[in-house]
């Protein structure tokens, strides 16, 4: 997949969902008036970052079981809370926020 500067944006933010759903997290919220500026400034970010080849790394390589996202992740914080919200809105599958990191 191209990542350079004329690559659509739909290509650019594939990753994202991916870490949505390594998360917990449902990629349908974003409709919601609550998680939709969270979700836009997801995408934005995952858009704009620099570092997808690591992203797409972590993503191969971290354990499925645990995640929070690696501290190079632009939507670090954005993804945490997400799962927090979404925990808190009646999910079952609780943040594992501890010795986690896989970077």
């Amino acid at each position: 997949m191209e990542s350079g500067p004329n690559c659509k944006n739909e290509e650019k933010a594939i990753y994202l969902w991916e870490m949505m759903k390594r998360a917990g997290i449902d990629p349908g919220a974003g409709i919601l008036p609550r998680f939709s500026v969270s979700y836009a400034s997801a995408q934005h970010g995952c858009q704009e970052c620099r570092v997808k080849d690591r992203c797409r790394a972590w993503l191969d390589a971290a354990p499925a079981d645990v995640f929070l996202p690696p501290r190079f992740c632009p939507n670090a914080d954005i993804l945490f809370e997400l799962q927090v919200d979404q925990v808190g809105a009646g999910s079952q599958r609780r943040p594992k926020r501890e010795a986690s990191h896989v970077d």
